[in-house]
């Protein structure tokens, strides 16, 4: 665990493929303690069973926003992360081709790529933060290197004004373009 530097629980959310791992890890190489959703499941057994449509177990989500303790934490990583009491979230995006292709080499199934590709396609998580009263930022990693993504989020971390925050408008629209992820 790293050493404590925001003063705050940043959620670091966007589809599967977007890049959260890579900025999470750059995030804990510089000192920041950061959890994932998945290690915060298992540690307040909130993990459920192997669900094989999706190659993966669910997370009782609802459960855990009541049971974690998120105190000592800098950064939350993880595509639910945004559900959790958070003080601020950061919404990492990906263009749907290029994101279809990510996941097409992590060997996800052609259904479950396809799944996350809309997802990201119709800005699924912000659609989902609408009206939220937080602080939210959100960033495309397309053709951004994580240091980049990092260097972004320290910005925002660092100008944190929850007084004035309202998500309205989701500022990356991948609907300008047709869809060419097929």
């Amino acid at each position: 665990m790293g050493e404590k530097r925001t003063n705050r629980v940043i959620a670091i959310t966007g589809s599967p493929g977007v890049g959260k791992t890579s900025v999470c890890t750059n995030l804990s190489d510089l000192g920041f303690s950061v959890t994932s959703v998945l290690d915060l499941a298992k540690i307040y057994s909130c993990l459920g069973p192997l669900e094989p449509k999706f190659d993966s177990k669910s997370v009782d989500i609802d459960r855990l926003v009541v049971v974690a303790d998120l105190a000592g934490f800098d950064f939350i990583d993880g595509h639910l992360s945004h559900h959790l009491d958070v003080d601020g979230i950061v919404i990492l995006r990906c263009s749907p081709s290029v994101l279809k292709e990510r996941l097409s080499q992590r060997g996800y199934s052609e259904q479950k790529a396809m799944a996350n590709t809309e997802w990201e396609y119709i800005a699924g998580i912000c659609s989902e933060l609408i009206g939220s009263q937080k602080p939210i930022l959100e960033l495309d990693t397309t053709n951004s290197n994580t240091e980049d993504l990092v260097l972004k989020i320290k910005e925002f971390i660092g100008n944190f004004d929850s007084s004035n925050s309202k998500y309205e408008k989701i500022e990356i629209d991948w609907m300008k373009e047709p869809p060419n992820f097929g």
